[in-house]
């Protein structure tokens, strides 16, 4: 990077650098505040104007230019797994991006560590990337070089996709799309055509590939547009045997895109994986696993059979025979039983919202349930009224533990703990000079930053303030609070 951006950078535009965090050959990444908004984001600080011959005035609009619209295009998209760009700008021989600041890690580190996600976590990251990566083909936006290293996956297990447009990333990554293409920026246009939606379908096939595999696919696209394969065999299948066969079967006619078969768009393959996380959610998700991606299932599902009662040889038809509640399955055979025994008790239908493997577990144990009844309406009243004698005796024991708590020795609050305890005492005003900028910290816990923070209120008694101002030595000082006398808090960084 050039000089123009030194490690005393205290300002971009209105924002205030809190810290470097990554210094590449054509960019810097800071950790920054808005003063405004009172949020914390990054900055991403591009060199415009390449190394050698001296750009003239129209080349170095163009360049510019290209920058906007690179700015611009990323900023379209709004969507729950694109990471945010949220300000854009240009200064001297820079321009600048204001991002979302993300707290997750980049999932080609997480594979690289052994990170094996469950085959319905893995369809669920990649049906949520490519609902990410459909969003913004719609918006006439293409990725172009969609890889592991742009994806990353948050504390519950979604994934963030940054990169869009060569240098909207999150900020701490490398810039390695930037490197010699200076040249070519001016030339930048915000156009999708069939192969770049083509190109980010397979990136999604191969990065699914990844998470299964733990490994990057064994050979690329041939010239044909079909995945290659020995003897026609799944590459799936052959790096991980276990694989579930519509996954596998997904995995490989997406890396086969452009052969005719297989999913033609980002959002085509989003729903085939989720048909088959709504298939598989049942018998192979865990409890705490992230396991639907999107809020309903694919409206076509194959039939789902209930098993009947086949009628005995001396039985005869009931007077209404009972109807299939199964939706899109072919009505049950009649229920019948055996001459001079009671019929069975009717049972009330279920309704529509119920699904259809719910309904279908229903109507298996439910024969049971009926056979059962008065046992189980037993039990459930012994429960129930077990619940209303704990619930009694508790409120009973209330008033007697509560007064002997009030009384003892331990229950009156530690004295070096009341003074910064929430709502302990009287508030204070402590007025705050800090300059050019601050973040304050009382008693270890963030204040905000000041300025704009020109005021805090704090409770009666000793207190520890510290000052921190990017890579300058931390201030601190100790405060007492007495009455409601004014303080004030000042200090100058050099």
């Amino acid at each position: 990077m050039t000089e123009a951006l030194t490690s005393k950078t205290r300002v971009i535009g209105r924002y205030s650098i809190l810290r470097e965090l990554r210094r590449e050959h054509h960019s810097v990444s800071y950790a920054a505040v808005d003063p405004v908004m009172n949020r914390q984001l990054v900055i991403k600080a591009v060199e415009l104007l390449p190394a050698g011959p001296r750009l003239s005035s129209e080349e170095r609009r163009r360049v510019e230019q290209a920058f906007v619209r690179q700015a611009q295009a990323a900023g379209r998209l709004q969507h729950p797994h694109i990471v945010t760009v949220f300000d854009a700008g240009l200064s001297h021989a820079f321009g600048f991006l204001v991002i979302e600041r993300i707290n997750g890690r980049p999932l080609h580190e997480l594979l690289a560590g052994g990170l094996r996600p469950a085959f319905v976590q893995c369809a669920s990251i990649a049906a949520r990337i490519a609902d990410a990566i459909e969003c913004a083909h719609g918006n006439g936006v293409a990725h172009g070089h969609l890889g592991p290293q742009h994806v990353y996956l948050l504390a519950d297990g979604s994934p963030k996709v940054s990169g869009f447009g060569g240098w909207i990333d999150d900020g701490a990554s490398g810039d390695e799309a930037l490197a010699g293409t200076a040249r070519l920026l001016p030339f930048f246009q915000n156009e999708i055509t069939e192969e770049t939606r083509q190109r980010d379908l397979r990136a999604i096939g191969e990065l699914l590939y990844m998470m299964l595999a733990g490994r990057a696919p064994p050979e690329a696209r041939n010239s044909n547009g079909a995945g290659s394969s020995r003897n026609g065999a799944s590459p799936t299948l052959a790096a991980r045997p276990d694989t579930p066969a519509i996954l596998a079967r997904i995995v490989d006619q997406t890396l086969a895109v452009g052969s005719g078969s297989g999913p033609k768009t980002a959002g085509a393959m989003r729903d085939a994986l989720t048909a088959f996380i709504w298939n598989e959610r049942t018998e192979n998700v865990a409890p705490n696993s992230l396991g639907i991606p999107l809020a309903a299932p694919p409206p076509q599902r194959p039939p789902v059979h209930v098993a009947t009662i086949a009628p005995a040889d001396n039985a005869v038809p009931a007077r209404e025979p009972a109807a299939s509640t199964v939706a899109a399955a072919p009505a049950p055979a009649t229920v019948a039983v055996a001459a001079k025994t009671r019929p069975p008790v009717a049972a009330p239908a279920l309704p529509d919202t119920v699904g259809p493997r719910l309904r279908a577990l229903l109507e298996r144990i439910r024969p049971w349930a009926i056979r059962n009844r008065l046992p189980l309406f037993t039990a459930g009243a012994l429960l129930s009224f077990g619940i209303f004698l704990g619930v009694l005796l508790g409120n009973m024991r209330h008033p007697e533990s509560t007064a002997l708590a009030a009384g003892s020795p331990a229950a009156a609050p530690s004295p070096a703990a009341a003074p910064v305890a929430a709502g302990a005492g009287p508030l204070a005003p402590v007025s705050l000079d800090i300059a050019p900028w601050g973040e304050i910290f009382v008693d270890g816990k963030a204040a905000g930053v000041a300025p704009p923070l020109t005021r805090i209120e704090l409770p009666m008694g000793h207190h520890h303030i510290e000052v921190r101002h990017a890579l300058a030595p931390a201030w601190q000082t100790d405060i007492d609070i007495q009455g409601s006398a004014a303080n004030k808090i000042e200090h100058r960084f050099e």
